[in-house]
């Protein structure tokens, strides 16, 4: 998934259109509309309102994974097994 649909299914998620993200956001929505299509990109000091408005935190608006939470489910995964 790129990032610009990552944009557009967590603000969708949210009940957002473009316009209402972008006004809580104090930009255009036309600046919107180019993130989601991959036309540009946003600025790095609106990715913390962003994604606090998208209700995610910046690694997963990101695409970052936490390699950690998989580590934490296979060793529970494998004790429950066990049991």
């Amino acid at each position: 998934m790129t990032f610009g649909e990552r944009i557009k299914e967590y603000r969708k998620n949210r009940g957002f259109t473009q316009s209402e993200l972008a006004e809580r956001l104090g930009i255009s929505e036309q600046s919107v509309s180019k993130w989601e299509t991959g036309i540009t990109m946003p600025d790095v000091s609106i990715l913390v309102p962003l994604s606090s408005l998208l209700g995610v935190s910046v690694d997963s608006f990101l695409g970052v994974k936490n390699n950690c939470d998989d580590e934490l489910t296979a060793a529970y995964n494998e004790l429950r097994e066990r049991w």
